[in-house]
């Protein structure tokens, strides 16, 4: 029993520990079950100013340490003349923190002019979600603009057009796609994730960050044990 509990443990913390890269399909693993959580979620390019309702899931491993959490975002593709929505996958880990990002259904994304993204591309953008300090940040969904793309009236200090640095803040061609999946990725949608797992993980979860976790999960698991043993 010990034995096999110290092998999920240690399956556990070898996957919290791979933050924010893009992983093979070898070294993702698969949920026993998932859970989902209806949330409330503020996006700037949504056009109501309000909080959405989304639906994202807890990934659970057959032990019931819960793994991660995801969300599904449809995003518009265009090749040739004809244009489809694919899903676009965004993972957070326990604590909240983003992972990766895959396409469940398959396909690709697409840049101007129905090129879609290559490896470069894809671990471009893969850096930027994990950026959360972007540039992105501080603008506003309506004055993106893709590099040397600029608006049809001139570009000034009162026009409120931003053209993103191609070197730094966006995939080159992909504006709006950078844009939109990077504030689902700073969304509420991280700190919901930590909500839900201090109200649901196993006090053995817990224990075992707080034994042989990162500081930033022994901080997280001190807390959520503190709080449990006030209530």
């Amino acid at each position: 029993m010990k034995t096999n509990l110290f092998k999920s443990g240690l399956l556990l913390f070898c996957i919290l520990l791979s933050a924010c890269k893009m992983p093979n399909h070898s070294e993702t693993t698969k949920p026993s079950k998932t859970i989902p959580y209806e949330i409330l979620v503020f996006h700037p390019s949504i056009s109501t100013a309000e909080s959405a309702e989304q639906t994202i899931f807890q990934s659970l491993e057959k032990s019931g340490y819960i793994i991660e959490y995801y969300l599904d975002i449809p995003s518009v593709i265009c090749g040739g003349d004809l244009c489809e929505i694919i899903t676009v996958r965004l993972f957070w880990n326990t604590l909240g923190h983003f992972q990766r990002y895959e396409f469940p259904t398959g396909g690709n994304l697409t840049k101007i002019g129905h090129k879609t993204f290559t490896k470069a591309d894809h671990e471009k953008l893969q850096s930027i979600l994990c950026d959360a300090d972007s540039g992105l940040k501080q603008i506003n969904p309506n004055h993106v603009v893709a590099p040397g793309k600029p608006p049809a009236e001139e570009i000034d200090c009162t026009s409120g057009a931003t053209i993103l640095s191609e070197e730094t803040e966006i995939v080159s061609g992909a504006a709006d796609t950078c844009y939109t999946l990077w504030h689902w990725v700073h969304s509420d949608i991280p700190n919901e994730c930590r909500k839900i797992s201090a109200d649901t993980m196993s006090e053995e979860q817990l224990t075992l960050y707080l034994k042989n976790g990162t500081p930033a999960q022994k901080s997280f698991a001190k807390d959520v044990l503190k709080d449990h043993q006030r209530e």
